[in-house]
């Protein structure tokens, strides 16, 4: 026993941690009660857990991820697939999943496929060789071959910003009533000319849709089609949509109204 506890010491010392033997020995108890209390502590008295922290705590204890998730068969790891890393909107959705999955014990791998929906596969296909649990797409085109291969491996997925009429699992919102709003409200106010600003729509169909909606509706409270400017930013951040303003600014266009497509144009 004594032979024991200087080896557990030494190696402590040398900084090559100490193990989950080591603190069962600290505390008293079997290796599958610390087991229990670092995976279910629910299961665990709590003055047995008060027992094994003290040792934990002690004793310098980490325990080891890899080990855990093949101990568990999981890896509490959940991939989150975006169209860009730079775009706010997705920044604060990441950190509002982020504080959700943190609160399970769930860590967050992050991908972007660059808004080109060929890129979501391979992506997808690098979270499962990576051992992920779940997969959370952020995505306005449905990929059934994505579907299919987390289908088939099992692996519980969700999408949001996807077009409605799919029949994938997904968490929408109805983006075209959000983007019709702001054209009755200018309408009501009595304007006639407008600048409708948008993204590039031949990649993106939610654009394409949110466009046609706010376009239609003018059309229906009889804007006049030539009184409706669409300007299509080629790359959808800040700088481009700064310039695409100046642009309609400085040629002195007759436009009364403005309206933007997402909050980055605005």
């Amino acid at each position: 026993m004594q032979e024991a506890q200087h080896k557990q010491r030494r190696r402590i010392k040398n900084g090559s941690g100490a193990t989950i033997s080591d603190v069962s020995r600290e505390a008293g108890v079997s290796t599958a009660t610390v087991s229990r209390i670092l995976n279910n502590p629910e299961q665990v008295s709590p003055k047995t857990k008060a027992v094994v922290q003290s040792a934990i705590e002690k004793l310098g204890y980490r325990p080891n991820a890899a080990a855990q998730s093949l101990a568990a068969r999981r890896s509490y790891t959940i991939g989150v697939l975006v169209p860009s890393i730079s775009n706010m909107l997705y920044a604060i959705m990441l950190d509002a999943f982020k504080q959700v999955i943190e609160r399970a014990n769930y860590d967050l791998m992050l991908s972007s496929f660059d808004y080109g929906i060929d890129n979501i596969r391979p992506r997808v296909e690098k979270f499962i060789q990576r051992g992920v649990d779940a997969v959370f797409i952020a995505s306005v085109e449905p990929d059934p071959a994505v579907a299919a291969i987390l289908a088939n491996r099992d692996i519980p997925f969700t999408t949001t910003w996807l077009a409605d009429g799919t029949a994938q699992p997904r968490i929408v919102y109805d983006h075209l009533g959000a983007a019709i709003k702001p054209a009755q409200h200018l309408v009501e106010l009595g304007h006639r000319k407008f600048a409708l600003f948008t993204g590039p729509r031949t990649r993106n169909r939610r654009l394409r849709e949110r466009h046609d909606a706010i376009a239609g509706h003018l059309l229906a409270k009889g804007i006049a089609p030539g009184d409706i400017n669409t300007i299509e930013i080629p790359v959808y951040d800040l700088k481009h949509a700064r310039e695409a303003f100046r642009n309609v600014l400085d040629k002195g266009g007759n436009q009364t109204a403005v309206i933007a497509s997402n909050d980055i144009v605005a």
